[in-house]
């Protein structure tokens, strides 16, 4: 895990249209106060692009 809003102690807030595929498919499915770990193939994230060496470029 790269990233946890639960450990900041605050809700992250965004629009969909700010993340990647693969978080607005599954912010659709969430409701407010959920916590979710999410897995997403990188066809649906960076691709072979990573932003940054925390996220990894391909699935372990």
């Amino acid at each position: 895990m790269f990233d946890s809003s639960v450990d900041r102690g605050e809700p992250a807030t965004f629009g969909v249209s700010q993340v990647i595929s693969g978080w607005t498919e599954a912010l659709q499915l969430m409701s407010v106060g959920d916590k979710w770990r999410l897995y997403i193939h990188p066809d649906m994230a960076y691709g072979e692009a990573s932003p940054t060496p925390a996220i990894p470029q391909t699935l372990p």
